[in-house]
């Protein structure tokens, strides 16, 4: 993902990825420089709508559509397109979401971890 760092605040770096601000593990970047960063597809939790958040997932709220699913070895992988328009992967096991019965055209919650958006580096 590109974004541009929007600032800091005492979670971390905070970051705007075209309208959808993200926080990411603390770095010594300015305002207003662009980054890339990256968080694989098993680091991108769905959440149970009607569970409460944990702190692993309070941060990086996105809602999207499921618009595609692809079964693999351990379970499947979604494609989910995000309320700012890019698609991101979601990779789960077999059983891990089994009682939300997801499927394409469904609409989810989502959080990317704060500690799994990795490579953080300016353009």
């Amino acid at each position: 993902m590109r974004a541009r760092v929007a600032g800091a605040d005492g979670d971390g770096l905070v970051v705007d990825w075209d309208g959808l601000r993200l926080v990411v593990p603390p770095q010594v970047i300015a305002a207003g420089s662009s980054v890339t960063a990256y968080v694989r597809p098993e680091d991108v939790k769905i959440l149970y709508p009607d569970r409460p958040l944990v702190d692993a997932v309070r941060f990086n709220l996105a809602s999207g559509r499921i618009v595609g699913s692809n079964p693999h070895p351990g379970g499947r992988t979604l494609q989910v397109l995000l309320s700012n328009q890019h698609l991101i992967e979601v990779r789960h096991g077999h059983y891990t979401y089994v009682p939300l019965g997801l499927q394409v055209g469904d609409e989810v919650r989502l959080s990317l971890r704060r500690e799994a958006i990795l490579g953080i580096g300016q353009v």
